[in-house]
């Protein structure tokens, strides 16, 4: 609503500053993310060279979500595009937006891994510009030869549930000059993580017998290029088939614990 409002104001005219810029520029990244997620649909594993993982087993202790199906495309060796769906119950619903967003929880749900020390070694929040919007920094860490890598990213949330019917959060990377405007220092020791996903919330038309309360569905489509020359067969093999499903048990997990009030 805010972008469209400010498009009608400034067309055609000069009274937009540099940030109304960019709050567009974000706005209508996030309408076209949404729009993706909404027109696919999990044929996505016959076509475009998308493989499907499977179904995940549901870990849920109260019947609160439903086995996850993945799906995930790799590009150039490390380019990695993965959509994740799970149905989950209607009471998930806060309690998963509320893991989104605290800044401390993301260390309990990001996957780690002492030996070999591999995965996420701190996550900052740099600025808050409103409830659901704020600029965070995540470094990632891998064994030898390869350098840390760091994403300094917007996190975004959209409530069209009265509209619409969904609610959604978008995570994309800062561009360079972005964070030059708004003073952000890059770490010089890492290698910058290109990054965009949107986790979207919707109704679902499914139903289980084993939940008693509606469905909604919870998709994340995501896109990272940690910008590595070569990717060892290996790491990819981790990533795809352990990382990505133990990152999603994890946070669907957490959110389990947040709505029992652990």
């Amino acid at each position: 609503v805010l972008s469209k409002i400010i498009e009608m104001e400034g067309d055609g005219n000069s009274i937009l500053r540099e940030e109304h810029h960019r709050i567009l520029k974000r706005a209508k990244d996030c309408e076209s993310s949404i729009a993706d997620l909404r027109t696919t649909t999990t044929s996505e594993d016959t076509s475009g060279g998308w493989t499907k993982l499977g179904q995940t087993a549901g870990t849920s202790k109260n019947n609160l979500f439903l086995p996850s199906t993945i799906y995930y495309k790799l590009a150039d060796g490390s380019k990695l595009t993965c959509r994740i769906e799970t149905p989950i119950a209607e009471s998930l619903l806060i309690p998963l937006l509320s893991v989104l967003n605290e800044t401390d929880l993301y260390t309990e749900w990001l996957p780690s891994w002492t030996m070999p020390r591999m995965g996420i070694r701190s996550v900052k929040e740099l600025s808050k510009t409103g409830l659901a919007s704020r600029k965070l920094q995540i470094i990632w860490v891998a064994p030898w030869p390869i350098q840390a890598r760091e994403l300094i990213m917007n996190v975004m949330a959209v409530d069209d549930i009265d509209h619409n019917g969904y609610c959604a959060v978008r995570l994309s990377s800062i561009p360079i000059e972005e964070q030059q405007m708004d003073n952000i220092k890059p770490d010089p020791n890492c290698v910058a993580l290109t990054f965009e996903g949107t986790f979207l919330f919707e109704a679902c038309q499914m139903k289980d017998s084993s939940v008693d309360e509606p469905l909604l569905l919870v998709t994340l489509k995501m896109r990272s290029d940690p910008h590595c020359s070569v990717v060892p067969k290996s790491v990819q093999n981790f990533a795809t088939k352990t990382v990505i499903g133990m990152m999603w048990e994890s946070f669907l997990r957490i959110a389990e614990k947040v709505k029992d009030g652990q």
